[in-house]
């Protein structure tokens, strides 16, 4: 898909991110996943404006 120009390199690199942090979370829902001190979660958003990401965590 990117040699037709479909898609960026960060848009890979962005969705084997993704799939990596929901796989690992679904796969070991009572583990925290941690890097460098912030828990990587994933989320998605309501019906009004749909959006999905990663969200790093730090609680002070």
């Amino acid at each position: 898909m990117m040699d037709t120009g479909d898609h960026w390199g960060s848009d890979v690199v962005f969705g084997a991110t993704l799939g990596w942090v929901v796989g690992h979370t679904v796969a070991d829902r009572h583990k925290k996943l941690e890097i460098a001190g912030f828990e990587i979660v994933p989320y998605i958003t309501g019906k009004d404006a749909m959006a999905t990401g990663v969200s790093f965590v730090k609680q002070f």
